[in-house]
């Protein structure tokens, strides 16, 4: 097995995950062996690395690296890529855990496919108390100009990691989404009809401490930066796209003015996407909501008007 490409998992953590124990072991019982786990702690309790010296002592495929401040994910995650020897690189949440077979099937599908850059898979999900509840299929990649459906299952080339520079500091809390943007614009994405990872929801992930209103104005953030460069998509799908971050700039109260110019330019080459919507909605994206109501009403003042007779 040690001829097959090196994996390198890197498990950032932060103030002691009580799942981190599972996380581990879920990694060091892949059917896939050639693979080294870079534990990466993010902050300055011991019990991390306490935990990592029990298993270090029981598979020398563990290696830790410590941090006495705060780096946040991005920081963290880079840290560890950069001491990563593996010809493909992913990582995991100490709060959840990879299904046994995980990383053999994604290194297969880039075995089989050269051409694939990045392959990504579907996740079971589970709350705090370990209940499934509607798990999150492996998406085609044109779903990403609306959300970020490569997940947290995922396997890489070595290269992506090079090209793009890492996890972005600025967009912590979706430094992920942004990650995977970037790559659709030089790579190709393959999704994994399987399960193969198990996610799990619970108050204290960093998700839930941000809050929803916080995650959504980064999502859009990272779109406005990213869509009008993804020139790969569909047109109808572009259309979709700035249509929707349009209506998420609205209930962001923060109007996205990259969604107007981008859906001008599209509605000016192809008319017809024009009708694809309400015509008075897209029109308030276009013009502002206030040139657009004065629009509407104003053509409803001239159709109030009596028509002129001619003079007999």
């Amino acid at each position: 097995m040690n001829s097959a490409p090196l994996i390198s998992v890197i498990l950032p953590t932060h103030n002691h995950s009580p799942y981190i124990s599972q996380a581990i072991e879920s990694c060091l019982a892949q059917s896939y062996a050639n693979l080294e786990l870079i534990i990466v702690d993010d902050s300055a309790s011991r019990y991390s690395e306490t935990r990592a010296c029990e298993y270090q002592k029981r598979d020398k495929r563990i290696r830790f690296l410590r941090h006495t401040t705060d780096q946040k994910l991005p920081g963290a995650l880079n840290a560890g890529f950069e001491i990563a020897a593996g010809d493909y690189f992913t990582w995991t949440s100490d709060d959840n855990y990879y299904l046994p077979g995980a990383l053999e099937n994604m290194a297969a599908v880039l075995s089989a496919h050269p051409e694939t850059a990045v392959v990504y898979a579907g996740c079971k999900i589970i709350d705090e108390g370990g209940r499934e509840i509607p798990p999150a299929p492996a998406l085609p990649p044109e779903k990403l100009a609306f959300l970020n459906c490569v997940g947290a299952c995922f396997l890489y080339r070595r290269r992506v990691h090079e090209k793009l520079g890492g996890y972005s500091p600025r967009w912590f809390g979706a430094e992920d989404y942004d990650f995977w943007l970037r790559a659709s614009l030089s790579f190709r994405l393959r999704p994994l009809e399987k399960f193969l990872y198990v996610y799990r929801t619970h108050k204290n992930s960093l998700s839930c401490q941000m809050g929803k209103q916080s995650l959504s104005l980064l999502k859009q953030k990272v779109l406005e930066e990213t869509l009008p460069k993804m020139k790969w998509l569909p047109v109808e799908t572009r259309s979709e796209a700035c249509f929707r971050l349009a209506k998420m700039g609205r209930k962001n109260r923060c109007p996205s003015r990259t969604a107007r110019r981008e859906l001008l330019r599209i509605t000016i080459r192809r008319p017809g996407e024009f009708l694809r919507h309400p015509p008075w909605l897209t029109l308030n994206f276009l013009l502002g909501r206030r040139r657009a109501a004065f629009l509407r009403l104003f053509s409803k003042r001239l159709r109030g008007f009596p028509r002129s007779r001619p003079s007999r």
